[in-house]
Parts: C-alpha cells; structure tokens; sequence
C-alpha cells in the first residue's frame, strides 16, 4: 500500500534556518569586525567555502528572515560561509549581513545540534552586530522545511499526511491526490510593541524522478517595533536568544502536533 513517509529515517526535518535581524545597518567598523570575528567561526565550524555576497542577491533570494516592522534596506552586502558535500550539495552555511545573521542546515540532526550552533556562531555575531544591545534586535526567526516521500506507485490523498481536523488546511483539499499548493499566514499579537508572525505552506509535488512529496514550510517569526522583541528584565543577549529560539522550537511542534496525522507525528518522533 503506497504511503508518503518522512525523508529520514527519524525525522522529516530537510532544512532548518534560524536567523536574527538587527533594527539598524552596522557601520564600517563594525561590520569589518562581524566579518573577522566569522572568518574564525567557519574555520572553527568547519565551513571553508566563503563568497560575498552583493545586495541585489541578498534582496532578491538569499535573505530568509523577515526585516519585521522596518522595510528592508538596500545597498547593504553580505558575506557566505558554506561547507559543501563531494556530490556538490550545501550542508550547512552562514550568512553575515550587516543586520542580520542566519545559520541554516541542510543536514539536520537533533535540535540540540542547532542550539549549539546558536550558542557557538549565531549569538557570538550578533552580540557584535548589536554592540550588545538587546533592545536593537527586531526579529528572531525559525524556518524548517519538512518533506514527506512516496512509497509505492499509486499517490495517497494529502489526508495520508496532514489530519481531517487541521486549522490549517482547507478541508476541501484533504482528498486531492493532485499536485496542490496551499499557503497561510497570520499574526499573533503580544502587545503593542510585539507580534508573531507565522507562516505555513503545503505542497504536493513531484520530485526530479516524478515522485510525489508532500512538502511543508513552516515560519515563525518573532518580531518586535522599537526593540521590545527582547527587552526582558535581567537577561542577557545570550539568554534571551537562547530563550526566544526554545519558545519558537516548541510553538513549531504545536503547529505540527495540529497539522500532521498520528502516525505521521510518531514516524518523525514528534513529541519525543
């Protein structure tokens, strides 16, 4: 019997990003710092490929956290650090903006993997961008790509994978065995001062081998107008990152505990 299963043997995660904006552009001086201080943070983490990279790339498709409540800003360059597979595929990279730092895997592990590079590369970086100053940080984001494949020849209807009493899909698709595509976004409001923005998309669609794959994006972003994202009390940057990242791993995991079927929630080790 055909059935869509998670694309690793105990998990479906296929990329995870995890990025944070600054609410201003770093100087020179600065910047030149953040760039010194990377260059030692890829070595140490194992990411010899480095390229920069020019505006109009970072504007047009590299960017992956959102710039919050203040609009993008042009002109502002970046710098890549990758460490690439032999088969010429990205493992995992850094991107170093001049008010952003993203880490992003494509080799996903544990969530403990993840932190530690938050801990040894995502936070060092940012505390240089921001000079310290927590109240500057305006958004901090998780995305995570989770890719369910066929097994079988005959194609299951999208209720294979996603449940019959979901928030988030429109019933009306749930015994579509065509390719689908289906995208929601709202807002979660914290005050006046904060808000979250998440994002879910669903995909139905066939692989380079003609092969259907149920694909799910999943965005969480915590974003803030003039820097109360993270303003807490006795906190330090470290600790209210490492914080805001524990929250957005955990409401991600409510998200798809409300989302994927059992089964499919148990394949992946969910709530393990």
């Amino acid at each position: 019997m055909s059935d869509f299963r998670p694309c690793k043997s105990n998990h479906a995660i296929e990329q995870a990003v995890v990025g944070v904006r600054i609410s201003k552009i770093a100087p020179d001086d600065v910047y030149k710092r953040a760039c010194e201080q990377a260059d030692v943070l890829a070595v140490s983490n194992n990411l010899p490929g480095k390229m920069q990279l020019d505006p109009m790339a970072l504007f047009m498709g590299r960017q992956v956290i959102s710039p919050g409540y203040a609009p993008m800003q042009m002109g502002t360059p970046g710098m890549l650090y990758q460490r690439v597979a032999p088969n010429g595929t990205v493992v995992e990279e850094i991107t170093l903006e001049r008010s952003a730092i993203t880490y992003r895997t494509h080799k996903y592990n544990r969530w403990d993997d993840v932190v530690r590079k938050i801990q040894d590369v995502l936070i060092p970086l940012a505390n240089t961008l921001c000079g310290g100053d927590l109240s500057s940080v305006s958004v901090v984001e998780l995305r995570c790509i989770d890719r369910f494949m066929l097994h079988g020849d005959d194609v299951p209807s999208l209720s294979n994978v996603i449940r019959s009493d979901s928030p988030y899909i429109s019933s009306n698709l749930l015994d579509k065995k065509e390719m689908l595509h289906q995208h929601i976004g709202w807002f979660e409001s914290t005050d006046q001062n904060r808000r979250t923005l998440l994002n879910i998309n669903i995909d139905s669609v066939n692989d380079s081998s003609e092969k259907r794959n149920i694909i799910i994006l999943q965005v969480i972003s915590e974003q803030g107008k003039d820097g109360h994202v993270l303003h807490e009390d006795g906190t330090s940057l470290e600790e209210a990152l490492l914080n805001k990242f524990h929250h957005l791993h955990e409401r991600d995991k409510e998200i798809l505990s409300s989302l994927l079927t059992d089964e499919k929630q148990s394949s992946i080790n969910l709530n393990q």
